[in-house]
């Protein structure tokens, strides 16, 4: 009897592993549509309110290709002065853990790989803001970052990735940046 027991409850947790999973990371469904407002409450919530947030110009094209420039959520752009993408790691490789310290190494005389095929104005032209679009500041940074995020992945995920390369954004005083937050849910207004 005991091990029949132990046996449905190992199987009830298995079975229920997912949805405690999200609930631990705060993940939500990446498919729902969600109110700008949420983003926003989410966005202020995590003092993501200080930083320029944009949202992808259309979910038929824009979103798609979005997400291939950036290869997966969270993840990070960087671009140079020149408006050239800056590599902060191998292209074969599929991890975004050396971001934070890359960006606290960088310096306007930084040695950096550069990635050709990519190009500031290619990512700017799929993203808008609520202002209107007041991606290029008057005075130009020495690197424009943008942060691919969504409210779907949780605060956890948030607490992890995004918050951090914010902060290392924020704490080197070796360069200038502009910091973009992409919001990678799905937008009533305009997913409908």
């Amino acid at each position: 009897m005991r091990l029949t027991i132990i046996v449905f409850l190992f199987f009830a947790l298995l079975a229920s592993c997912t949805p405690l999973i999200k609930a631990i990371y705060g993940m939500k469904d990446p498919n729902k549509q969600v109110s700008k407002e949420s983003v926003l409450k989410f966005a202020s919530k995590h003092h993501l309110d200080s930083v320029l947030i944009a949202y992808p110009m259309d979910y038929d094209s824009s979103f798609a290709r979005l997400i291939g420039m950036f290869q997966g959520i969270p993840e990070v752009l960087i671009f140079n002065h020149k408006g050239e993408r800056v590599l902060y790691k191998p292209e074969d490789l599929n991890c975004n853990a050396s971001v934070e310290s890359f960006i606290a190494a960088l310096t306007v005389e930084s040695n950096v790989s550069i990635d050709t095929t990519l190009k500031l104005n290619d990512v700017v032209s799929l993203i808008r803001t609520d202002g209107g679009n007041k991606l290029m500041n008057k005075t130009q940074p020495d690197y424009q970052v943008f942060i691919a995020w969504a409210r779907w992945m949780g605060s956890k995920n948030y607490n992890e990735h995004e918050k951090l390369w914010i902060e290392s954004i924020r704490s080197n005083a070796n360069a200038t940046f502009n910091i973009v937050c992409v919001c990678c849910d799905i937008i009533e207004e305009q997913g409908k």
